[in-house]
């Protein structure tokens, strides 16, 4: 709310008399949206991927995975997403399974937010996949990391010597210890996936705030451009916040105040 007021202050140039809060409350909504679809698809896929690789350590799967995953995170966001585009929503290029990749603004619509998500649920496709690719190859590399670094830990090695079973050892010992340090990636690449979907929504045409800025900077229009880089300093301390949260969610040892 302190956000929103402090940016209301100010008045863009383009539209004068317009305040900036005005020239964006129609294009964060899509935005937001757009990522936390992408790291809730990455999460979802990575972190069973991480503690398979990290089960089938050394075996051909594992391998084949990892070069995978590698070879995704070294493709560049606007290579792939315009070769998204080439295979999926050109005619005579590739399936065309996906008419058109710009909807058109959500204010400008008359429809509801989720309304218009709804109406507009293919366009997602594509930048949605385009972000969740090259997050997935991270997510699932750390929890690989991790989840071999816990399988090395003496409690590990004193639940095998019990008779735990496998699966046990697996996701209720070794899985939650794995979790901390992909819950300090999300920290960063929160903020990193919004920055990165400002190239993603500019490519598919995107109405949300990757399109706003480019109007925006090719306008020099700096009061929403200011408005911009503040709202993408609040989601980095957000994402931090977030992190904070899921540290007491998957060890209750973890407290966020002090006890007397």
């Amino acid at each position: 709310r302190n956000l929103k007021r402090y940016i209301y202050r100010y008045i863009s140039f383009k539209n004068d008399k317009t305040p900036v809060w005005d020239e964006l409350r129609c294009y964060v909504p899509p935005t937001l949206l757009l990522n936390g679809l992408a790291l809730l698809l990455a999460y979802l896929v990575a972190i069973p991927l991480g503690v398979y690789m990290a089960r089938e350590n050394g075996r051909a799967s594992e391998a084949w995975a990892r070069r995978l995953l590698l070879f995704l995170y070294a493709l560049p966001t606007f290579w792939l997403g315009g070769m998204l585009i080439l295979w999926f929503a050109t005619p005579g290029y590739g399936f065309d399974l996906i008419r058109g990749i710009a909807p058109s603004p959500w204010c400008k619509s008359g429809l509801p937010f989720w309304s218009w998500c709804s109406y507009n649920a293919s366009k997602f496709i594509l930048p949605v996949l385009t972000l969740t690719l090259h997050a997935l190859a991270v997510f699932a590399m750390q929890m690989r990391g991790s989840m071999l670094d816990a399988l090395t830990q003496d409690f590990v090695r004193t639940a095998r010597a019990k008779g735990v079973p496998e699966e046990r050892v697996y996701w209720h010992h070794a899985f939650r210890n794995a979790l901390f340090p992909i819950i300090t990636v999300f920290a960063s690449v929160f903020p990193a996936v919004f920055a990165g979907s400002l190239v993603v929504e500019f490519m598919f045409g995107f109405p949300g705030m990757g399109t706003q800025t480019q109007a925006s900077f090719i306008g020099r229009d700096y009061p929403v451009l200011f408005a911009i880089m503040m709202i993408a300093a609040a989601l980095t301390i957000l994402g931090n916040m977030v992190a904070d949260v899921l540290y007491t969610l998957s060890d209750p040892r973890v407290r966020l105040g002090m006890r007397p």
